[in-house]
């Protein structure tokens, strides 16, 4: 039992590790869901075309709002970038360059046409 115990923490632990700094994903703002692709997992040190999706509590696309990605490396502060994204059909769309391997964090920053701001963090991995 306890051998099993082992196995399937072991499992647990890899498949958190796999997903844990991977920029696709979704995540839920107090008001929305913010849907984010790349075609690069982890992404790559430079260009990294990001799309990102909005998602109103009623489950319509927002495409009035301003997003901006600000990005950073959390074990050097310094390391820090801005970007904002254009609406591209239903996506905002987005090229973020990590200027180094490691990890990373995104503050994604959404400001709706009545003026409501909100975020959501993404951490990510660049190789």
């Amino acid at each position: 039992m306890r051998r099993l115990l082992i196995i399937l923490t072991g499992i647990m632990i890899l498949m958190g590790s796999t997903y844990a700094y991977s920029f696709n994903g979704e995540f839920n703002s107090s008001d929305m869901k913010v849907k984010t692709s790349t075609e690069n997992s982890p992404l790559k040190v430079g260009d990294n075309a990001v799309t990102i999706e909005l998602i109103d509590a009623k489950g319509a696309t927002i495409k009035d709002a301003e997003v901006s990605v600000y990005f950073f490396m959390p074990s050097m502060p310094a390391m820090n970038y801005e970007v904002t994204s254009s609406l591209d059909g239903e996506k905002y769309a987005a090229v973020i360059k990590p200027t180094m391997p490691g990890k990373w964090a995104a503050d994604i920053k959404v400001k709706k046409a009545g003026g409501e701001e909100s975020k959501v963090q993404v951490d990510f991995e660049a190789r």
